[in-house]
């Protein structure tokens, strides 16, 4: 429907959420395909002007790459969630993005940023 209606705001939001389904899953190929809607959210976001999907872009290519255990990329977009969650994200996600963020501190055996993620 969006596509008919050529509603890019409707496409990026599917897209987003989307990438959770696939992200929640342990079938490792799912993560491509979760990498691949926020490819294309990103440039639809970007083309449109669009900042709305932002915060949740990075959250879930922090998940993403969290899952393909490539930590560095997860923390640097979890971190770049963290800095874009000051403009009005509210608490509970926030409370998720550190516990998402310790959660990737610790897979990757940085205990000591882990504990500070969890206070």
């Amino acid at each position: 429907i969006a596509d008919k209606l050529n509603d890019d705001y409707q496409k990026a939001s599917i897209l987003l959420n989307t990438s959770e389904v696939y992200l929640s899953t342990d079938i490792a190929r799912t993560s491509s395909n979760a990498y691949a809607c926020l490819n294309k959210l990103k440039e639809i976001d970007s083309r449109t002007g669009n900042t709305d999907h932002l915060f949740y872009y990075y959250f879930n290519m922090g998940a993403y790459f969290s899952k393909t255990k490539n930590y560095p990329n997860s923390v640097n977009m979890y971190l770049e969630a963290l800095n874009i969650s000051k403009s009005g994200i509210d608490s509970e996600q926030k409370s998720n993005l550190f516990h998402s963020i310790s959660k990737v501190y610790k897979k990757s055996g940085n205990y000591e940023k882990a504990f500070l993620f969890l206070e």
